[in-house]
């Protein structure tokens, strides 16, 4: 691992680079970056006085990534409108935009640099229906196959995703924060106080709130490959509450009333172990009785260092691939029991195989999955 790469990505994250690059550094750095899907955060963050010391050549590569997260962010714009006018105008319900499409909308420091592929909503369970119909009208439709429809419908926390005929722009549709069937799914309204309105219909979290969903999703899931990414949302929010005892107050209530501390502690560790924010030393005194046993802490720490880092030869450390393979065993068995995971993984494998044998994207198994 190159941990001067790693450290001089990490100072200008924190906008505290001092020293200054060779030109293969910047590239190196570059590589990383986008490969981490930070290039056009670290863009933002880049000082006016390291700015005017690039040459044309890495200036381009930071420019040309601003402009990418524009068109992105312009896109999911332009999608949410449609949403309002087509789908909530004269409705009773409203939506709540979760994470990329949530930081946008409500202006968030995490929304620079920000790219993201789908749109996340968060939609009162019993209008889903509808507004699921709705969407079908305005021409998004769910390509799942049979398992997969049924998987999502009966025990995930959201429906199949929905992808756009002709834009195929996608939306994934949540009535809840995390999969029903792992038994730690909590009372989404509790996630509902914590709203505002943005625009008619249209609502976002709040600050402190994005950070505990984005906690949340970063250590409950099984996939780590832009986890660096995730993690700098976690530093962009925090930054924006670190000044504010009663925000930080918020996030303690909030993760305790959902059921979520220690991935809220562990969120505040690693922006202080990998990112180097400082500031979190109060904010987690606040965590302290709820804090894993030294072992624990000791496993944790050997697999989200390294899984938390950048994806790339010039940054991660050995045994990068034990430690995502742990981590994505661990997501699976918080998301579902043992016994439901082992099901899963056969039938995605036998599905998966009959389809590049095939080309059939039905699967094997057609029947609808019972309730557990």
């Amino acid at each position: 691992m190159n941990s001067k790469m790693l450290d001089a990505l990490i100072a200008l994250l924190n906008k505290s680079n001092e020293k200054t690059l060779s030109e293969t550094e910047w590239r190196d750095l570059i590589l990383v970056s986008r490969a981490s899907g930070v290039l056009a955060r670290v863009a933002h963050c880049l000082a006016e006085d390291v700015r005017s010391k690039l040459n044309s050549k890495i200036y381009r590569h930071f420019e040309a990534a601003k402009r990418h997260e524009t068109l992105f962010h312009n896109q999911v714009k332009n999608e949410i409108e449609v949403i309002r006018k087509g789908v909530l105008n004269g409705k009773s319900y409203k939506v709540a935009l979760l994470k990329g499409a949530g930081y946008v909308f409500s202006q968030s420091g995490a929304s620079k640099g920000r790219i993201f592929s789908d749109i996340d909503i968060l939609v009162q369970k019993n209008n889903l229906a509808d507004f699921e119909q709705s969407l079908n009208l305005l021409g998004w439709v769910s390509r799942s196959d049979n398992y997969d429809d049924t998987y999502y419908r009966q025990w995930a926390h959201e429906i199949p995703p929905m992808i756009h005929i002709n834009r195929s722009s996608v939306i994934d549709v949540h009535h809840n924060i995390v999969p029903i069937v792992s038994g730690r799914a909590p009372n989404a309204e509790l996630l509902w106080d914590e709203t505002k309105t943005i625009d008619d219909g249209v609502q976002v979290l709040s600050t402190s709130a994005m950070f505990v969903h984005s906690a949340i999703h970063l250590f409950f899931k099984e996939e780590f490959y832009f986890g660096f990414r995730d993690l700098t949302d976690l530093m962009c929010l925090f930054i924006e509450m670190k000044n504010s005892e009663s925000d930080i107050e918020r996030v303690k209530t909030l993760a305790s009333k959902l059921g979520f501390e220690l991935e809220v502690y562990l969120a505040l560790r690693y922006l202080k172990l990998i990112l180097k924010v400082d500031e979190v030393d109060d904010a987690l005194q606040h965590f302290v009785d709820i804090q894993p046993s030294k072992f624990k802490l000791l496993c944790y720490d050997w697999m989200y260092r390294r899984v938390l880092i950048p994806r790339h030869s010039l940054t991660m450390k050995k045994f990068t691939g034990l430690a995502s393979s742990l981590a994505f065993l661990r997501g699976h068995l918080l998301k579902m029991p043992l016994h439901i995971f082992i099901k899963h993984i056969t039938v995605k494998t036998l599905n998966g195989m009959l389809k590049k044998i095939t080309g059939n994207n039905t699967g094997f198994f057609k029947q609808k999955v019972k309730e557990q």
